[in-house]
């Protein structure tokens, strides 16, 4: 019985068929049972963007009554500092190395990649790419985490382009902790009615886009924004993609679904399409590149403050963290700036009583500058806010550079006299490392952005469809009995001997810009122990190649050229130690002898020789 009823509960459980993705009226309940249930997050999102930059008008707070007329408001914009302090490390990241990437055969350690990894960033850095990592940064920073898809595009050097998504743009299962398990995967778009009727031309269901266009006929209607929406979902272990609308008025998608194709094939003998004879010789054999199915979506997230919270909706940005500290510092600042404006009002009062009542009341004489009136009166103005408010509010900058991990800046801006040099050094190399700390995770969804784009690159150039690794190679020809034979010229190819191979990507920042400025972090440290050796030289030259690569060279030349000179010096002391024994210097005077023995110890200062 046991057995039976469990056979039942199997039966009972709902299976998910092929028709709860692919059919238009079943798949729309779903999909906008998704969306609906972010309509509450985006409000949100949107109002964290006002929060951000305070944008309000003074005169309008005045005559809506919420200020006094003799009041302002100073917004201090903490949200929008820290974020704007935190930026320039991440796409330091990105831009401060001179390769994109770091690749590395797994199949052949022995393969140099330099030229694999020079084409790669060329061909991803087109202009304005680092745009989107920016947005993707800076959206995750405010609202906790953001996305950013990968595109094919064959407009883009290697046919890949990468887009920022949008906090409140892209819908799934708000439950989950990676956006690879959930079943739907929903990008929102808002378009114009004129970009939507170019989207005929690639294969939009034309009847489903007139509908839009038709309810739209008004001229102002045409000005405005339609959302659309890119469905992604997984079936069968594979992505496909459709477009979709919430017009009440269709009847079916806007394109239907489809596997995804980015672009990625494989290769299968046979047929006569797309003939490939490669670099090899032999008889030539056609070659059909088939669209492989792809079983990951191509957006990547990228989490603020990837912390023990497993459900990705839960993490939050400085938009949270920040806005208790902002409105603190606004109400400090608005209350001391209000308070001195009327601290600078001029009151008067009459000298003489009118003995007409005891009770304190306001005259509607009004105070005329340069005017002159029948009776004395007493001046004053009320009290200056006190000086201890601007102490509050630097005490409140520090512990939020501090919570922000800017260490260094709260150490400058500590009011005592402790600060040292050694306490400014220390303070900013803690900061370094908690750059470091918080780099880690970026470095870890560009691995993922890389390795994904990879895949699409290396099929792209196995087809011959960008150049990408060129190298010289001879031109076969048929011989009379079918062979493929060399013909005695060259031509450009990309190298497909070193593109079949396996690579492991990933993002050069972790070599080129966190380990090298803890390297920096330890030279600095370790310099005065070096300074007095004879690696001092060598030393110096080696950290000034790490921070300045781009003006190395000349740095360098410059410091060699100091050597010379202590070439020079060092020749010119041994001399003089030759010609001045104690026979030679018998006759010199007292003072003569005092301005030896400082030259000779200025020289052994300079040559950096310690004193016997």
């Amino acid at each position: 019985m046991e057995q039976l009823s469990n056979s039942m509960a199997v039966e009972e459980q709902p299976i998910i068929g092929m028709d709860d993705f692919f059919d238009y009226d079943k798949a729309k309940i779903r999909v906008n049972d998704i969306i609906d249930s972010w309509s509450t997050e985006c409000r949100e999102t949107e109002q964290r963007r006002n929060e951000r930059y305070i944008d309000l008008n003074i005169e309008s707070l005045r005559k809506s009554g919420d200020i006094q007329p003799d009041e302002t408001f100073i917004p201090n914009r903490v949200i929008d500092t820290n974020i704007s302090r935190e930026l320039p490390e991440f796409l330091a990241f990105l831009r401060q190395s001179n390769r994109l990437a770091i690749f590395t055969c797994i199949s052949d350690p022995s393969i140099q990649t330099d030229n694999l990894e020079k084409d790669f960033t060329k061909g991803l850095t087109y202009q304005g790419w680092y745009k989107d990592f920016k947005k993707l940064v800076d959206g995750s920073s405010l609202h906790g985490w953001d996305s950013i898809e990968v595109v094919f595009d064959e407009t883009k050097p290697l046919h890949v382009g990468f887009e920022h998504v949008g906090h409140d743009k892209l819908f799934y299962s708000r439950r989950t902790s990676n956006i690879q398990d959930s079943e739907f995967l929903i990008r929102q778009y808002d378009i114009t009615l004129l970009r939507l009727e170019k989207f005929k031309e690639k294969g939009f269901d034309p009847t489903q886009v007139d509908i839009i266009l038709a309810a739209n006929t008004n001229r102002r209607k045409r000005d405005e924004i339609i959302k659309i929406y890119k469905i992604y979902f997984k079936f069968n272990n594979s992505v496909y993609v459709s477009w979709y609308s919430r017009n009440n008025s269709l009847t079916d998608w806007l394109k239907q679904p489809d596997l995804l194709k980015l672009g990625i094939a494989e290769k299968s003998t046979g047929g006569a399409l797309q003939i490939d004879t490669g670099n090899q010789g032999g008889p030539a054999s056609p070659t059909i590149w088939n669209d492989k199915p792809l079983d990951i979506y191509p957006i990547f997230q990228y989490l603020y403050k990837d912390d023990e919270n497993e459900v990705l909706t839960d993490h939050v940005g400085r938009g949270f963290l920040d806005l208790p500290m902002q409105e603190a510092q606004t109400a400090i600042s608005s209350g001391f700036v209000n308070g001195l404006l009327r601290a600078a009002n001029v009151y008067a009062s009459p000298m003489t009583d009118d003995g007409e009542s005891a009770d304190i009341k306001q005259l509607d004489v009004e105070l005329t500058h340069g005017g002159i009136y029948s009776k004395p009166l007493n001046f004053f103005h009320t009290d200056y806010p006190d000086p201890l408010v601007l102490t509050s509010m630097q005490y409140l900058a520090t512990l939020n550079a501090q919570n922000t991990g800017k260490t260094s800046y709260a150490v400058s801006n500590r009011k005592d006299s402790r600060k040292t040099a050694k306490e400014l050094t220390l303070a900013e190399g803690e900061e370094k490392q908690q750059e470091s700390i918080g780099l880690a995770d970026f470095s870890e969804d560009l691995r993922a952005i890389f390795s994904f784009t990879w895949r699409i690159v290396k099929s792209q150039a196995l087809q011959g469809k960008i150049p990408f690794l060129l190298k010289k190679s001879p031109i076969m020809v048929p011989s009379p009995d079918g062979q493929m034979i060399p013909s005695g010229e060259t031509e450009m190819l990309n190298d497909i001997d070193i593109l079949n191979n396996e690579f492991e990507v990933r993002p050069s920042g972790d070599v080129d810009v966190i380990e090298r400025n803890q390297k920096l972090i330890q030279m600095r440290t370790d310099w005065p122990v070096f300074q007095t050796t004879p690696l001092a030289q060598k030393f110096i030259q080696d950290y000034v190649m790490l921070s300045y690569p781009d003006k190395s060279e000349e740095y360098v030349k410059i410091l060699q050229q100091g050597d010379v000179g202590k070439q020079l010096v060092a020749s010119l002391s041994t001399l003089l130690q030759v010609f001045t024994s104690p026979d030679d210097i018998k006759s010199l005077q007292p003072a003569q002898l005092q301005q030896l023995d400082q030259i000779k110890q200025q020289v052994q200062q300079y040559l950096g020789v310690q004193s016997k």
